[in-house]
């Protein structure tokens, strides 16, 4: 945990926001130190429509599991979108969200 998805619309520049949003959730230090548990995504969407007239569109999902609080969610969203503003694209719309996921709704296994 995090599972981090990156939905978009088909930006060139989608690994170098994957990248980010790892860089953002390892030094958050709301995860494990090296971070091992931090798992990013990226979903494109050929087919949407931008009421806004936006040409382009990157929404993150950050799942996490309930432990942390308001204040440390609120940093970890700061600093993910200040590092995505650093990328100075252009002709753009960036949301994030975070969804907290209740540790008695969430089973993970690995098989080896």
């Amino acid at each position: 945990m995090p599972h981090c998805i990156v939905e978009h619309s088909g930006i060139h520049e989608i690994d170098t926001v994957m990248g980010v949003v790892n860089k953002c959730a390892l030094n958050s230090k709301l995860f494990s130190k090296n971070g091992e548990d931090i798992k990013v995504r990226a979903v494109q969407f050929d087919k949407y429509l931008m009421a806004d007239g936006s040409a382009n569109f990157i929404h993150i999902v950050l799942k996490i599991l309930a432990g942390r609080s308001s204040d440390q969610i609120s940093q970890l969203l700061n600093n993910t979108m200040e590092a995505l503003d650093d990328l100075q694209l252009s002709s753009i719309t960036i949301t994030i969200e975070v969804l907290v996921i209740d540790k008695a709704r969430y089973l993970k296994r690995i098989i080896t």
